[in-house]
């Protein structure tokens, strides 16, 4: 059975938005740690927040450029908050975790972009195919790395 690319990006825009919401937790004695994923983990959530507006009303919109215009909005919304969470500052001696983190969250967004610039015909079902894969790859790198240092709500998947 063959999933409409419509169907798919909707699909794909949804779980890019609302993500599975989490807390953060860590030991006392990493208190710059729990106060960094306390902050770092607010601004995902606005960014949730923000993007469930996004991604609302594209389920029942007729215009077929509705969801690219959407995949579009998402991923500047991921840089915005990519921009926000790069301004906090890492405890010591974890910066490069929390930048390899960040990174993998703007490729994520940028994957979800380029859904958007694949025409949705059936010529072209292969190269969509392709780029929907390239984009699960890169939300899964992103959600391994955030949950992995502990930005629960900065996951997507």
């Amino acid at each position: 059975m063959r999933t409409s690319r419509p169907a798919v990006a909707i699909a794909l825009a949804a779980a890019i938005a609302l993500g599975v919401v989490g807390c953060s937790g860590s030991a006392p004695a990493a208190s710059a740690k729990t106060s960094f994923q306390q902050q770092a983990n607010t601004i995902c959530r606005q960014m949730k927040v923000r993007g469930e507006a996004l991604t609302a009303p594209v389920s029942t919109a007729k215009d077929p450029e509705a969801l690219p215009k959407v995949l579009r909005q998402m991923n500047e919304l991921i840089i915005d908050t990519v921009g926000q969470l790069r301004a906090l500052t890492p405890p010591p001696g974890d910066e490069a975790t929390v930048a390899a983190a960040l990174d993998a969250l703007a490729e994520s967004g940028a994957a979800a972009a380029s859904v958007a610039d694949v025409p949705g015909d059936t010529a072209n079902q292969a190269t969509v195919s392709s780029v929907l894969k390239v984009q699960a790859d890169a939300q899964k790198a992103s959600d391994a790395a955030m949950s992995a240092y502990g930005l629960n709500d900065c996951v997507f998947g």
